[in-house]
């Protein structure tokens, strides 16, 4: 179980490091085929299915990555529970970025809650709540 855990924390870390690159494909290929993305801070609106899954993070990309510079998301304080070929987990989320025409600082923190499932041997995400708490934004220095 304990490699499993390690499995789940790696697809857990590729998504943050992934997302932060912009790389669409990436991303969407943690998730498993028929997965569902809800992205809770939006409203109730699921995005099932691949396609759909990387028409949400194509429209993120241009709305949110591509209008800041160093932008980072990062994880903590993950709980995982596996049931064989199943899982859940619960992460703390902490994002900020630079608009790099203002120098003005974005900060938002929340949870991801997903569901998991191994398939062939690979774990893929089944489904995502995205919920974020809060978002502020600092001044420029």
């Amino acid at each position: 179980m304990s490699q499993d855990i390690v499995a789940i924390e790696q697809v857990l870390n590729r998504y943050c490091h992934r997302l932060d690159a912009g790389d669409v494909q990436a991303v969407v290929a943690l998730f498993a085929e028929d997965a569902v993305l809800i992205p809770e801070y939006e409203g109730s609106d699921e995005h099932s299915g691949r396609t759909a899954i990387a028409a949400w993070y194509s429209k993120y990309g241009k709305q949110v990555v591509a209008g800041t510079s160093g932008l980072r998301h990062k994880i903590s304080t993950a709980m995982i529970e596996v049931d064989g070929d199943t899982a859940r987990s619960v992460c703390y989320l902490d994002a900020d970025a630079v608009n790099p025409e203002t120098g003005a600082r974005t900060l938002s923190g929340g949870r991801y809650e997903d569901k998991l499932v191994r398939r062939d041997g690979v774990w893929l995400i089944s489904e995502r709540r995205i919920i974020v708490l809060y978002a502020s934004t600092l001044a420029a220095p």
